[in-house]
């Protein structure tokens, strides 16, 4: 049992090795705090430390500058201005609770595997590919985390360009559909359910079962 399974949260995929959750509830506790706005890689002690993910419509919108052109991008920020917009930094996305050397290298070795296999994808570094391959993933499955003004921006700027948005990418995986999933948790009356995924494509577990 990891520390975020003290909290209702929903499975969403695999980033490499860690699964991601999205956390229905708020958390607030040792290991880390997160809300629905965010997601979180990794479930703390118990599994693994935690990567909470900040500001989902910043990644998107940096996925997005990676895709469309220069001058469409461009064009956009000016109206950002204009309007006194301010974007977080994109440095302030990722936040890493208790990660040791060890973790920080295996991460690296995912991020070195897929940019070794792609030429679309070679040039970047480790923070610069998990940034867009994250916000690739809020852009193509998770729009609807990213809510009123934001959402409508991004919608704006993706709906701005005729040149196709396309997955380069794919860090996002998932179990195969029908696989037991004992990731995620749910309560349903007096009743605790582990196996609880954003997508309907697995069996639950049972209400006893714990990973």
């Amino acid at each position: 049992m990891s520390f975020i399974d003290n909290y209702e949260h929903e499975y969403v995929g695999h980033f490499g090795h860690l699964p991601i959750y999205h956390p229905t509830e708020v958390i607030d506790g040792p290991d880390f705090q997160a809300d629905p706005s965010n997601l979180v890689l990794g479930g703390g002690s118990g599994e693994h430390p935690a990567l909470v993910i900040h500001h989902l419509e910043q990644l998107a919108f940096a996925f997005l500058c990676d895709q469309l052109p220069e001058g469409t991008v461009k064009k956009f920020q000016a109206v950002l201005r204009e309007n006194r917009i301010v974007q977080p930094e994109i440095e302030s996305c990722l936040r890493f609770h208790d990660w040791h050397v060890a973790a920080y290298v295996e991460l690296a070795k995912f991020v070195a595997k897929k940019t070794n296999a792609s030429d679309d994808i070679s040039g970047f570094d480790t923070e610069e590919w998990l940034l867009l391959a994250l916000g690739e993933f809020v852009w193509f499955s998770l729009p609807d985390l990213i809510e009123g003004p934001q959402r409508e921006r991004l919608l704006e700027l993706g709906n701005a360009s005729t040149h196709p948005i396309i997955n380069k990418f794919d860090g996002v995986h998932l179990l195969p559909p029908g696989y037991p999933l004992s990731y995620g948790k749910i309560r349903q009356g007096e009743t605790t359910k582990y196996g609880h995924s954003r997508w309907d494509l697995y069996s639950p577990a049972t209400a006893d079962e714990k990973r």
